[in-house]
């Protein structure tokens, strides 16, 4: 009864999934004039080879045990991290921006994900002890 069970949510999760992609990948062609060939690019290597490779590569693993300690602070700051990220991706710093030159336009973007993904996060992670 059990396997029954997992293997119907299994595939329910799977028909959501499938369903949550073409609903975005045409949003994406309608309001964006996204390419059909760039979206069965990014559904077949995001949406199918990205996936299985991390089922593979996870299959045998048993996962961590976690404590969240301060649950209330925590999830406050992660919506908020997530939304100052949100807003330099789409909006980009003014500064990086108004850079002419290519190759130190460049660079500047690197250092403002470098930044971002990187230092930023190391050092809340530093400050918070974990």
């Amino acid at each position: 009864m059990m396997k029954v069970f997992d293997s119907t949510r299994s595939l329910i999760y799977a028909m959501a999934y499938l369903a949550l992609w073409v609903v975005t990948l045409l949003l994406l062609k309608v309001l964006c004039a996204f390419n059909a060939e760039d979206a069965l690019t990014a559904f077949v290597i995001l949406g199918l080879i990205f996936p299985a490779l991390a089922l593979l590569v996870t299959r045998k693993t048993t996962p961590l045990e976690y404590r969240v300690r301060r649950p209330t602070q925590e999830t406050v700051f992660l919506i908020t991290y997530l939304a100052i990220i949100a807003i330099v991706l789409v909006a980009g710093l003014p500064g990086v921006n108004h850079i002419a030159a290519e190759p130190l336009h460049s660079l500047a973007v690197l250092a403002e994900k470098l930044a971002m993904f990187v230092l930023i996060p190391t050092a809340i992670l530093m400050l918070i002890g974990r």
